[in-house]
């Protein structure tokens, strides 16, 4: 049982409310639904020149009196917030998903912190998202939002909705996606292809092995390093569009 529920009202801001998107589009200045910054600077400097009352009563002066109407609803859930982020959810720690007991390097942390908070983030914000209510797994779930995150580009939107930044690194979080949830762990293990024929092949080297054992080891050791060029470049991926997993 939830502390405290999370205020109705809070849910979005009045600016944003479809009664204030009804408003500004009656006005002339629909109000995006997703932009870069760029785009909303624009937007708020051309909406200001055109209708500088209004546009501060429906951007500021709404919030203004939401913010009056939620204080002590407010009070609640800074409470509810503070116990949910140290004790029921701490979000200053980053899990791994990996099986407690075994040693781990630090790179391995790493890689598995990093990833494992993007399928977090992603399914949270896909849970969110009614589009994806139909969706009978939580994959499907991140499939689809992704997908229609990725659609956000399309020229037949009308201009308010698209958001081509958004777009781009929404197909990129999709690709990153799937490469940790399906790609990767269908990577070959260096290990067992390349398997001694023998247990004397694997611990014996200081001995004299021959041309095909050399071989073996050889082409071991070069998909383990491909394989770890590989991490390092989706984790560089991954960080570049880190901004995205905000929720």
């Amino acid at each position: 049982m939830r502390l405290f529920r999370y205020p109705p009202s809070r849910r979005t801001y009045w600016s944003c409310s479809s009664l204030a998107q009804k408003a500004f589009s009656r006005l002339g200045i629909a109000k995006p639904r997703a932009a870069t910054l760029e785009q909303w600077k624009a937007w708020k400097t051309q909406s200001k020149a055109r209708h500088p009352l209004f546009f501060w009563f429906l951007e500021e002066g709404l919030d203004r009196l939401q913010d009056i109407w939620c204080f002590p609803s407010d009070v609640l859930e800074a409470i509810r917030g503070e116990w949910r982020n140290r004790f029921s959810k701490p979000t200053h720690l980053l899990k791994t998903g990996l099986p407690a007991g075994p040693y781990y390097s630090v790179e391995t942390r790493i890689l598995h912190a990093l990833f494992q908070t993007l399928v977090d983030q992603v399914t949270e914000q896909a849970d969110r998202e009614e589009r994806t209510s139909l969706a009978r797994s939580s994959d499907e779930k991140v499939r689809a939002y992704l997908d229609w995150a990725g659609g956000l580009d399309d020229p037949s939107l009308p201009e308010g909705q698209q958001s081509p930044a958004f777009a781009r690194a929404a197909r990129e979080l999709k690709a990153l996606y799937i490469w940790w949830t399906v790609e990767r762990p269908g990577r070959p293990d260096p290990w067992e292809t390349f398997k001694p024929e023998s247990e004397e092949d694997s611990d014996d080297f200081l001995t004299e092995v021959d041309q095909e054992t050399r071989d073996r080891w050889r082409a071991q050791e070069e998909m383990r390093a491909q394989q770890e060029a590989e991490d390092t470049e989706m984790l560089i991926r991954l960080i570049r569009i880190r901004n995205i997993l905000e929720s």
